[in-house]
């Protein structure tokens, strides 16, 4: 299932949800929704490299000072390369994978009360964690991680860390 020359395809789901304070006491409350489609190949034994697609939303709320919410939506459409290693042995029916990606990715945002625009970003990610494999091919991913997203429209940064729960499906080729 990692021997070199074998195919890797799968997908995964992450969400993360925060609150940022801003000096003057206003809470800002954050939730991403990820949602990822890779196709990789074994290069080597236990390392796979390949392209990861994937589908971004963002909502964002802040209380304004009349009373009311400020609330902004972004949806997102990205690709880009992904390398993974795998730790253990390749027969292991549990195994460690640590994975890093980077990412392109437009759409637009929308905020309440203003016209939507047109936003791209980069995303930067590491994550790490268990694989438990049903059998030779198919195996569920539990990652913990952390993901940079540069706004390129905006200028501005932003850090989380995530969960990301995926499966994978390994092909042997002959």
């Amino acid at each position: 299932q990692l021997y070199k020359n074998a195919w890797l395809i799968g997908g995964s789901l992450s969400y993360s949800k925060s609150n940022a304070k801003s000096t003057d006491q206003v809470v800002t409350k954050y939730s991403f929704l990820n949602v990822n489609a890779n196709i990789g190949y074994f290069a080597w034994d236990k390392v796979a490299a390949g392209i990861l697609l994937q589908l971004n939303t963002t909502a964002e709320r802040t209380p304004e000072v009349d009373g009311t919410t400020r609330i902004l939506n972004s949806r997102l459409f990205g690709a880009g390369p992904f390398v993974r290693y795998y730790f253990m042995k390749p027969e292991s029916r549990i195994n460690l994978l640590s994975e890093a990606s980077f990412i392109y990715s437009t759409g637009s945002q929308k905020t309440t009360g203003f016209p939507a625009f047109k936003s791209n970003s980069l995303n930067y990610n590491l994550f790490a964690g268990p694989v438990l494999y049903f059998n030779s091919s198919v195996g569920m991913e539990f990652l913990i991680g952390y993901n940079r997203l540069v706004d390129l429209s905006t200028k501005t940064n932003e850090n989380y860390f995530r969960i990301k729960v995926g499966f994978q499906i390994h092909l042997e080729s002959d």
